[in-house]
């Protein structure tokens, strides 16, 4: 099947059921999709891959009536997408994977994703998930256009959650709690980061954020090993309650000028390896 026109009143006769025949097995082009749909009460696993909105370079969907946007249900679409849709709570694994085209969202409702939802998801700007809760591992990672993240109530962010996200440059996490190791690997725009909460820097925490040069930590007192190494950049760390600092911790910071750890117990092999610029530890 080469095209199908879809229309409204054929929309609303198959509740529940557009999304999943606009599959990828029938490779339908979707040539009418009207501004309300209020039947879809969920979108199927692959609804839209490969699939298009012919003669449109956006795709509309206000939806009052969808949940979920499940597992690879915009995987690889190859078109700017917009969509605002206020009742989503949870977006499934791989659901934006590789959209390369500018890619919009308004989920001011979305508390649950999937480890990997928005993996690679070039046409990501902006995440804004008011009341997200939980990012897992691997949810953003490789989002090399996503210069801000801002998730209020987020309190845990898991292994490679932002890793690569080469250009995030604004973030706001002010209730993170528990971080895993790698979160924000690589995030090389990345200047200014606030994460007062955290009592410990896992390890490769922001390994190579090479513009990274301001970091608030004030309840810390473990810094892994490799947390902040080749960030060049870092010039100032405000960690007084640091008891033990791992490995490589601060490896190759060579515009850190002094370290003001009072409390200081251990500090393992290396760790201020290549700070040339470091001239006063206390």
């Amino acid at each position: 099947m080469e095209h199908v026109l879809i229309s409204e009143s054929i929309i609303n006769s198959f509740v529940g059921a557009i999304a999943r025949y606009c599959g990828i097995k029938n490779k339908i082009k979707l040539s009418y999709i009207p501004d309300m749909i209020a039947s879809f009460e969920e979108m199927g696993d692959r609804s839209f891959e490969i699939a298009y909105v012919e003669g449109a370079s956006i795709f509309t969907a206000p939806i009052s009536s969808i949940y979920d946007i499940r597992s690879y249900a915009f995987y690889n679409y190859p078109k700017q997408i917009w969509l605002s849709l206020p009742t989503v709570s949870t977006v499934h694994a791989n659901a934006f994977c590789l959209c390369a085209e500018p890619v919009t969202l308004n989920l001011p409702n979305l508390t649950s994703i999937d480890p990997y939802a928005f993996r690679s998801c070039y046409g990501l700007s902006t995440i804004s998930f008011p009341k997200l809760n939980t990012v897992p591992s691997f949810a953003f990672m490789h989002c090399s256009y996503v210069t801000k993240a801002s998730l209020p109530l987020a309190t845990s962010i898991g292994e490679k959650a932002f890793y690569g996200c080469v250009k995030l440059s604004e973030l706001y996490l002010p209730n993170v709690s528990t971080v895993e190791s790698t979160a924000f690997t690589n995030c090389q725009d990345l200047e200014t980061v606030n994460i007062a909460r955290l009592t410990e820097v896992p390890e490769y925490l922001f390994n190579h954020a090479s513009k990274l040069k301001t970091v608030t930590a004030t309840y810390i007192e473990h810094i892994g090993s490799y947390a902040f190494a080749y960030c060049s950049s870092l010039e100032d760390l405000n960690s007084p309650l640091v008891s033990t600092v791992g490995s490589n911790a601060f490896y190759f910071c060579v515009s850190l000028p002094s370290i003001n750890f009072p409390y200081v117990r251990a500090i393992e092999d290396a760790a201020f390896e290549y700070c040339s610029a470091l001239s006063y530890v206390n």
